[in-house]
C-alpha cells in the first residue's frame, strides 16, 4: 500500500469517526437528568475509552493488574462512583453515562451527590466526554488519547462537550443554541 492510500484510509476513518459522534450529539441542558459522570484524569482516559469503568472487585476479576481507584475511595471495591449529569469538576476529564443504560444506582451516606453504579459501565453506554472549560494542552491531550482509540472503533466515538456552557468541542464546535438548532425535537429521544 503506497502512504498515499494510508493517508486516504485515515481520512475516511477520520470522516466516519466524526460522523459517529455527530450522530451523538445531545443538548446537555435538556438531558442532565438523563446521565451521571465519572470523573478521572487524562492519563486514565484510553483505558477507560477502551474496557469502561468498573470497580476494583472486576479489576480483580479481569485481572487488570494496573487499576488504581483514582480517589482511592474504599466504597469504589464493588461499584463504580458517578455523580448527576449536573455536576463536572474544573480540570478533570469525565465520561459521560446514559443512566438509562445503568442498571442500578446507590446513593452513598455522607457522601453529597455521589452514587455508585454497580460493577461495569461499558463504553457502549457513555454519550460523550465532558471538560470544564478546558486548556488548549487538555483538549490536545483529550483529542489524541480518544482518536488513538476511535481509530479501531470509529463506532465508539463520542461528541466532547465543555460542560461549564454546554457546548460542543468536537467534532464540531458549537453554540449550545447551534446544537439545539441542529438537533431540535429529535433531542426528545431516549438516551
Amino acid at each position: 500500500m503506497s502512504e498515499n492510500n494510508g493517508v486516504l484510509e485515515r481520512e475516511i476513518k477520520s470522516g466516519s469517526m466524526k460522523d459517529y459522534a455527530m450522530g451523538r450529539v445531545i443538548d446537555l441542558s435538556v438531558h442532565y437528568k438523563d446521565f451521571v459522570t465519572h470523573s478521572s484524569t487524562e492519563q486514565k482516559l484510553e483505558s477507560i475509552l477502551r474496557r469502561g469503568v468498573y470497580s476494583s472487585d472486576f479489576a480483580e476479576k479481569i485481572k487488570d493488574e494496573d487499576y488504581e481507584s483514582v480517589y482511592g475511595a474504599p466504597h469504589n471495591k464493588r461499584g463504580v462512583s458517578v455523580k448527576g449529569g449536573d455536576w463536572i469538576p474544573w480540570g478533570a476529564v469525565s465520561v459521560i453515562i446514559s443512566s438509562r443504560r445503568v442498571r442500578t444506582e446507590v446513593s452513598l451516606p455522607g457522601v453529597s451527590g455521589e452514587k455508585l453504579i454497580p460493577i461495569r459501565s461499558a463504553p457502549r453506554w457513555f454519550i460523550g466526554i465532558g471538560l470544564y472549560d478546558p486548556t488548549p494542552r487538555t483538549l490536545k491531550v483529550v483529542l489524541e488519547t480518544a482518536q488513538k482509540v476511535w481509530d479501531e472503533k470509529p463506532e465508539n466515538a463520542l461528541p466532547i462537550y465543555n460542560v461549564r456552557d454546554n457546548s460542543l468541542i468536537w467534532p464540531k464546535r458549537m453554540t449550545n443554541k447551534e446544537i439545539v438548532d441542529l438537533i431540535g425535537d429529535q433531542d426528545r429521544r431516549m438516551l
